[in-house]
């Protein structure tokens, strides 16, 4: 991630309220979440930022949350069949669910891919930036 600022900056968000200024590189977010990064638009990058813990763990909420109730939905299609077949084979594996979820909720064009890459960028700048 790079900062929007000036010289001086180190690299880390530290300061939530100053979340805006980070900016998502979209290269860096690949390397780390290919599976997910891979179906968002990478021109939508320089457009998105990093946001809050709380907007984070809202979106990663709505996601499980859908996943589960794909899960269901797929438990009682397939739960009646028989021949041993796993129903949950047939749904995606989960980066790929939660970038097709963020494209249903938030439209097919560039807001899904923003959403995606805040996201992406938030979860790292959280998990880097972990005491």
């Amino acid at each position: 991630l790079a900062a929007a600022d000036g010289p001086g900056e180190t690299g880390h968000a530290t300061n939530q309220r100053d979340s805006t200024r980070w900016r998502v590189d979209a290269e860096a977010l690949r390397k780390r979440y290919p599976r997910f990064c891979a179906g968002l638009d990478a021109e939508e990058a320089e457009h998105a930022r990093v946001q809050r813990l709380h907007w984070v763990l809202q979106r990663v909420e709505e996601i499980l949350d859908a996943r589960e109730r794909a899960e269901q939905r797929s438990i009682a299609r397939e739960g009646g069949r028989e021949g041993g077949r796993d129903p949950l084979v047939a749904l995606p594996p989960f980066p790929a669910f939660a970038a097709e979820h963020l494209r249903q909720s938030h439209g097919r064009g560039a807001m899904a891919s923003r959403a995606g890459w805040a996201l992406a960028a938030s979860l790292h700048v959280a998990l880097t930036d972990w005491p």
